[in-house]
Formats: C-alpha cells, sequence, structure tokens
C-alpha cells in the first residue's frame, strides 16, 4: 500500500520506492530505502504533507512523494 494510506502513529517496513527518478534520487539520499521501518507522525489537515519518522529524525515528505513509497503495515 502507499505511505499516503497509513494513519498516524501506524509504523511500516518500506517495500519499494518508485516514481520519478529525481523523486527516487531524493528519497534514497535520505535514507528511505527498501526494508527501512518508518511511522507516520502526522498528516497537515489536507493531508499534504505527511510527517514521517526515519531513522531517528523527523522528515516531512509533499504527498506526490509519499505515494512513491510502497510499505507494509507492521
Amino acid at each position: 500500500m502507499p505511505l499516503t494510506k497509513l494513519e498516524p502513529r501506524q509504523r511500516a517496513r518500506i517495500v519499494a520506492v518508485d516514481g520519478p527518478r529525481d523523486i527516487v534520487s531524493r528519497m534514497v539520499d535520505m535514507g528511505v530505502v527498501k526494508g527501512v521501518t518508518l511511522e507516520l507522525v502526522r498528516k497537515a489537515p489536507l493531508g499534504d504533507p505527511l510527517e514521517i519518522k526515519i531513522h531517528r529524525f523527523l522528515l516531512s515528505l509533499r504527498r506526490e512523494e509519499a505515494r512513491a513509497i510502497t510499505v507494509e503495515t507492521l
């Protein structure tokens, strides 16, 4: 399922990062890679941006970027 489907406080493992090459490259640079566990901290009122906790830091992603990340819930 895409990262955008998670609810706040839900934890998941990254299964794949797909999408435009520039977005995937940026995600990899920030440590968003297959196998990493993350937690959705919160969503903005209109669903954009999303804040995730990954590698002990908080990362805000636009909805478009979050759609490129496929996760499985834990």
